[in-house]
């Protein structure tokens, strides 16, 4: 008798808990904007990646950026 008791409560207890239903997700998710990191500006897309990469892909800058007269090179370790 004992045993019937328990397992009805244990039944009663296991349906008494429930989930609570998950919140619905907003209509519109804004999505961050992603950004590659290359600077496009600094490209020469008149050059064929295949044949000098470097050009195609510094050519722009090159063009653009002087070297200093009292330095034999330019760039970013300088």
């Amino acid at each position: 008798m004992n045993k019937l008791i328990l397992g009805a409560a244990a039944l009663f207890l296991l349906s008494a808990c429930g989930q609570e239903p998950a919140p619905e997700a907003p209509a519109e998710i804004e999505a961050p904007a992603l950004t590659s990191g290359v600077i496009t500006e600094n490209m020469d897309l008149s050059v064929k990646p295949g044949d000098d990469f470097f050009s195609y892909v510094n050519g722009a800058w090159v063009a653009a950026t002087e070297i200093p007269s009292d330095r034999s090179d330019y760039g970013t370790f300088g």
